[in-house]
């Protein structure tokens, strides 16, 4: 598989316990001098939910995978990074973490039994 054949790649990333998630829209198009653009998302309150986070992230933006934007758009700075920040898919905040974290342990166990069977 071409990663640049993509529209959209998913790398996450653990660093001294931190866990990051990097996005690449539409890689074959990114230019080597392309700046990256970090929209305004919720963020992590405590030590322990940086992974939730990060799939709480993936998620949403998964969601968001069949919202039509041009090359154009992608220049036009901050209209570009309001689809996310005020995108439905990334209303949340800390104090739905405790369902996400249940959401994801429910998943891993149907995952794990269904892989198990």
């Amino acid at each position: 598989m071409d990663p640049f054949d993509n529209k959209i790649l998913f790398l996450p990333m653990i660093e001294d316990l931190h866990w990051s998630l990097i996005v690449v829209v539409n890689p074959g198009l990114v230019a080597n001098n392309f700046d990256a653009d970090t929209p305004d998302v919720p963020y992590q309150g405590n030590g322990f939910d940086g992974g939730t986070f990060v799939c709480r992230y993936a998620y949403s933006l998964y969601v968001m995978r069949q919202q039509q934007f041009t090359w154009a758009d992608a220049l036009e700075k901050p209209a570009f990074t309001s689809l996310i920040t005020n995108g439905p898919a990334f209303q949340f905040d800390m104090s739905d973490m405790a369902r996400i974290r249940g959401e994801l342990a429910l998943l891993i166990d149907r995952l794990t039994n269904r892989r198990d069977g």
